[in-house]
C-alpha cells in the first residue's frame, strides 16, 4: 500500500485500498459459487442397489449413465439408474436386481429411473416385450 508523508502525518493511497478490496469480494463471490459445487460433488454417495445384466443372449448395447457414447453390453456389469440398455432385433437379455429378475425381449429400450432397497422403476422407451 502507497502512502505518502506530509507534515509528519501519514496519507493512504485510498485508491489502492479501493481497488485491492474490491478483487477481495469478486475472490470471495467466485469461492462462494465454485465451493458448494465442488462439495456436493465430493459426497455423492455410490449407488445403495445395483441391477446385474446377469444374461446375454445376441446383440445387447448400453449407454452408462451421463456419458454420450452407447457400446457393447458385458456379462455381469453392474447396471444403475441413469444406465440405458437396448436389446437389438433377435436378442434377450436378463437383469438381476436383488431377487427381481427382469427379462428383456428383442427391440426393447429400457432405463431405471429409481433403483434402491425399496423400490424399482424402469423407463421403457420402447418394448416388444419384458417380463419380471
Amino acid at each position: 500500500m502507497n502512502t505518502t508523508t506530509l507534515h509528519g502525518r501519514r496519507r493512504f493511497d485510498w485508491t489502492a485500498i479501493a481497488r485491492n478490496a474490491a478483487v477481495l469480494v469478486c475472490m470471495t463471490g467466485l469461492t462462494c459459487l465454485v465451493a458448494p459445487k465442488v462439495r456436493a460433488d465430493e459426497d455423492k454417495d455410490p449407488p445403495t442397489r445395483v441391477a446385474r445384466l446377469s444374461y446375454i443372449d445376441g446383440t445387447v448395447s448400453m449407454q452408462p449413465g451421463g456419458e454420450g457414447e452407447w457400446g457393447a453390453a458385458a456379462k455381469n456389469r453392474p447396471v444403475t439408474i441413469g444406465d440405458k440398455i437396448w436389446v437389438d432385433k433377435d436378442s434377450r437379455a436378463e437383469l438381476q436386481a436383488g431377487q427381481a429378475g427382469i427379462h428383456v425381449g428383442s427391440m426393447t429400450a429400457l432405463s431405471f429411473l429409481n433403483l434402491d432397497a425399496n423400490i424399482i422403476q424402469m423407463r421403457l422407451a420402447r418394448a416388444a416385450s419384458i417380463f419380471a
